[in-house]
């Protein structure tokens, strides 16, 4: 009687991916495009605004914020997100982490006159944010796997696709936000105050877009999720951890937020500074977003691209450009400010140019170390999403939190190091995780041809 029933089912879930002429819908993909949507909409605010968050008086408000968001998202990533997804579903999980971003932007009306409330909202939005990705992981690696049933492809036929659509389209947010920072900051009387209410209302409208998302239900399952100890579904974050090939991929994941923290701690500040100085701060703080439009334009494109490169027979190429752009960027960091007279400031404030094309570099590695890791996470461990995401948020919050607790008490030259040698580590994890697992299990799904 059972099998009947799971039979039915499984077959009235098919029918439902199917539109009224019998083909395949799109309503998978078109879901995954809505959350995209929902998260641009919401980062164009959040990542503006990070961006700035170190270019101000005092920069060190702005660094122990930033640290306070991923300490907060690590702490929420193993002990809060996955026990808040297997008790409401990813569908509610996510407005619900968004709204810890809507609230962040609304202490930063006042910018860091109220920096007592700012650090208080960024470890709710640290908690809310370890909600809101691991959901994210959850709901569009169940609509990639929906998608490829219908069409009756293996359930990682899709991944790539989707997870190179979801960044694809998050970091157009760059461009977006950045375009308000920069056009903002040079015209604008009270720059920061008119750019802090426009962000506030592109959060509003990215909450309210998130609220009205469709679920997304897990197909051909047997097991009700919802009936498993909370306390079980957070040691199954720790037991992943005893996977040989998840072990390989830490270095990857806590890289991935590094570079992160990297960029919006001391990258931009750099080129807020090297343009502006203490004279021009606006003017600064006006190339800041220009440069991280063309940032957010490449990274945009390359996720989509590499999305689909990853999944297929091309992931060694992919890994060789993140690890060549970023090597690349990191070279020209530790020449200009260790051996070159007036630091990276000057050739800044010489050569603009050269800021363009700090950020293009930045924006083609970030790519791949956004893509890969999600990407490859959810071929790995499918039946596994919900910990497999909240492990991949934990270590990128240990990353952006390490270099951004460094802050100030580091030259760049010698942070720019550190971050180097996690890179190389990175790059021989994936090399070997490929060589001895995914290239050896080619049988099992790993190298699915969409």
């Amino acid at each position: 009687m059972s099998r009947l029933s799971e039979g039915m089912k499984s077959e009235v879930e098919t029918q439902s991916s199917l539109n009224s002429e019998g083909k395949p819908s799109n309503r998978h993909f078109i879901n995954s495009f809505m959350l995209s949507f929902g998260f641009f909409l919401m980062f164009s605010a959040f990542n503006g605004t990070s961006n700035l968050l170190t270019s101000g008086k005092d920069a060190h408000i702005g660094y122990v914020a930033s640290a306070i968001i991923y300490a907060f998202f690590a702490f929420g990533s193993l002990f809060v997100s996955t026990g808040v997804l297997s008790q409401i579903g990813p569908k509610w999980s996510i407005p619900i982490g968004a709204l810890t971003y809507t609230i962040f932007q609304a202490t930063n009306l006042k910018g860091q006159e109220w920096w007592q409330f700012l650090w208080i909202s960024a470890g709710l939005l640290g908690v809310g944010a370890s909600i809101l990705w691991s959901a994210q992981g959850s709901y569009l690696t169940i609509a990639a796997k929906n998608h490829a049933f219908s069409r009756g492809l293996p359930a990682d036929a899709s991944q790539g696709m989707f997870q190179g659509l979801f960044f694809g389209i998050l970091q157009l947010n760059q461009v977006v936000g950045n375009l308000c920072s920069g056009f903002i900051f040079l015209y604008a009387t009270s720059g920061a105050e008119v750019l802090m209410r426009v962000y506030m209302g592109l959060s509003i409208v990215g909450l309210i877009v998130l609220s009205l998302l469709p679920n997304e239900k897990e197909q051909n399952i047997t097991e009700d999720k919802g009936q498993i100890p909370l306390t079980e579904r957070i040691s199954a974050v720790a037991r992943l951890h005893f996977d040989k090939k998840l072990l390989l991929m830490v270095p990857v994941l806590f890289y991935s937020g590094m570079e992160q923290g990297f960029l919006v701690g001391d990258l931009t500040k750099a080129i807020g500074h090297g343009i502006g100085g203490d004279n021009n701060p606006s003017y600064g703080k006006a190339y800041i977003g220009f440069s991280m439009v063309v940032f957010g334009v490449i990274d945009a494109t390359c996720s989509f691209v590499f999305g689909k490169f990853v999944i297929k027979s091309h992931k060694r190429i992919v890994l060789l450009i993140g690890t060549i752009g970023h090597g690349a960027l990191y070279a020209f960091i530790i020449y200009a400010n260790g051996f070159s007279e007036g630091g990276m400031e000057k050739i800044f404030s010489n050569h603009v140019w050269s800021i363009f094309l700090c950020t293009a570099c930045a924006g083609i590695a970030d790519s791949v170390w956004n893509v890969a890791p999600a990407t490859l996470l959810g071929m790995m461990f499918p039946d596994e999403s919900e910990p497999a995401f909240s492990t991949l948020k934990l270590w990128q919050a240990l990353g952006a939190f390490t270099i951004l607790m460094v802050g100030d008490h580091s030259p760049l030259w010698l942070k720019t190091i550190y971050v180097s040698i996690v890179l190389l580590v990175s790059a021989t994890g994936v090399l070997l995780l490929d060589i001895i697992y995914l290239s050896k299990n080619k049988r099992e799904g790993y190298e699915r041809v969409e």
